[in-house]
């Protein structure tokens, strides 16, 4: 197993709900719980962007407070954010994410991880 290979098998497996999401904030990858909470395929969510499953009032969050925090810090920790399962179940969950950078600086990914809070 190559050490991508081990990554990606950790991520997927890890009991947490954690996405990670591209430059472009379409999710790219999440673990196999995410899936299974959310009831989603990875194939529906690579055209999703996290605020396209938020309840309108935590897109307009999403959009008007938690993205310019995080590019501007690279960081956002304890979100509050309503998300709607397939089943249409609003889901209220804490986000933290953090941007992963390569050494010269570049974007490579954001990875965020959710904790429900609803239950």
């Amino acid at each position: 197993m190559t050490p991508t290979d081990r990554y990606q098998w950790l991520f997927r497996r890890c009991p947490a709900l954690i996405v990670a999401l591209d430059k472009d904030g379409f999710f790219i990858d999440t673990s196999d719980a995410w899936l299974e909470r959310f009831g989603y395929s990875r194939e529906e969510l690579t055209r999703l962007k996290p605020h396209n499953l938020a309840t309108p009032e935590s897109a307009q969050l999403i959009s008007k407070e938690y993205l310019p925090m995080l590019r501007r810090t690279g960081r956002l920790l304890d979100a509050t954010i309503d998300l709607v399962t397939k089943s249409g179940e609003v889901v209220r969950c804490i986000a933290s994410s953090v941007n992963e950078r390569s050494e010269s600086g570049d974007f490579l990914r954001n990875v965020a991880i959710y904790r429900e809070v609803s239950q």
